[in-house]
């Protein structure tokens, strides 16, 4: 294996780790950013109900970006269906999910508070995984 197979092999690996981490990231920051805000400005906190929609848009997240992690390095126009069908896997799955939380949670979860959670992480990760995409299929060697 010579130099520019190596590069070529390092360049791929960061690619997926990056389009990995970035539901991870995404959700993370935003739950940082959010209870500091409602530290700060004396607000009920919710966590159950945020952690709740952070599981669920962490692993809606994983789900959609799973088929351009693992197709890295194909054409062009395979990642770009990717990442049309990653939109549409995060659409879905978080109106199933919340639909699930909804239907099966206890009594004492606030439900709107749940669902103002996940459409907040939706558009953050709809944002951040789009460029993330846009990004994979800039640098991807194909």
């Amino acid at each position: 294996m010579n130099n520019s197979q190596k590069s070529a092999l390092v360049s791929s690996a960061w690619l997926r780790l990056g389009l990995a981490v970035t539901p991870v990231a995404a959700v993370g920051g935003v739950m940082l950013l959010a209870l500091g805000a409602l530290l700060l400005l004396h607000r009920p906190l919710h966590l159950r109900e945020m952690l709740d929609a952070a599981v669920v848009s962490v692993v809606v997240g994983l789900l959609a970006v799973a088929p351009m992690v693992v197709l890295i390095g194909r054409s062009a126009i395979l990642l770009l269906r990717c990442a049309v069908l990653a939109n549409m896997t995060r659409l879905v799955g978080v109106a199933v999910g919340a639909v699930v939380i909804i239907a099966f949670s206890p009594v004492q979860l606030q439900k709107t508070v749940v669902l103002l959670w996940l459409a907040a992480f939706y558009f953050v990760l709809l944002i951040a995984e789009s460029v993330a995409s846009s990004w994979v299929i800039k640098h991807s060697k194909v």
